[in-house]
């Protein structure tokens, strides 16, 4: 790859840029096996993984959708009925043999059960096609809900969730759930705390109604966890 090889926003400065530059219609990027897909609009924005997950699933009428407990809250506001499972396209994909329209995850991956229980980056990049065809990307995109989203890590070796969740609760939140680390909801958003699977680090995400109460949760939750660990 001549760039990074996830289909990211910072990796992809080269399709944004060419995008615009010839005034394309829509832009695709896959990652290595093209399982996952990610797209730029006609006016050259990336479009975040939580905004794609909707256009989808509104795309195939889905009444169930089946997302990890990392993406956007928009989804439930959107009116779908949503099921929640751990990060990881293989738990959609098992959720959704048991019933749902769409599945999907922030990171690229999207399942369309009609088609098959696999993420298929081909078959939404032909979705994308369709989609952009009938009407710019951009309007679709804008038309929906948008709230901010902070994603970060920490490098943090050791780390005990039990230990980590007490400090959390500092934070007074509403509900707690540890289907997979710890996501804590509020009135006006969340936070999701959860150690990664594959190093040593602890992944962060945060979502609210607005910019400054996201940058807030964040960075408090941010210092709490990195206070636990002096």
């Amino acid at each position: 790859f001549p760039r990074g090889g996830e289909p990211t926003e910072a990796n992809l400065t080269q399709l944004i840029k060419v995008g615009k530059a010839a005034d394309a219609t829509l832009g695709i990027a896959h990652d290595g096996d093209a399982d996952r897909g990610m797209a730029v609009d006609d006016r050259g924005r990336f479009i975040p993984g939580d905004k794609l997950l909707v256009l989808f699933a509104g795309r195939m009428g889905a009444k169930k959708v089946i997302t990890t407990v990392d993406a956007s809250m928009s989804v439930e506001e959107l009116g779908f009925e949503v099921i929640r499972t751990r990060v990881g396209d293989v738990f959609v994909s098992e959720e959704l043999k048991k019933g749902g329209e769409f599945g999907g995850e922030p990171s690229g991956s999207w399942i369309f059960p009609q088609a098959s229980y696999c993420p298929d980056g081909i078959y939404a990049a032909a979705l994308l096609v369709q989609m952009a065809s009938q009407d710019k990307l951009s309007h679709q995109v804008d038309a929906l809900p948008s709230y901010p989203i902070l994603r970060g890590e920490i490098p943090i070796e050791n780390t005990r969730m039990e230990s980590m969740e007490k400090r959390l609760m500092m934070l007074e939140p509403i509900s707690v759930s540890a289907a997979d680390g710890i996501r804590l909801s509020f009135e006006d958003g969340w936070l999701l705390v959860r150690a990664s699977g594959t190093e040593p680090k602890i992944r962060i995400t945060a979502e609210a109604k607005d910019a400054k109460s996201v940058e807030t949760l964040y960075n408090r939750a941010l210092e709490l966890i990195q206070e636990g660990h002096k």
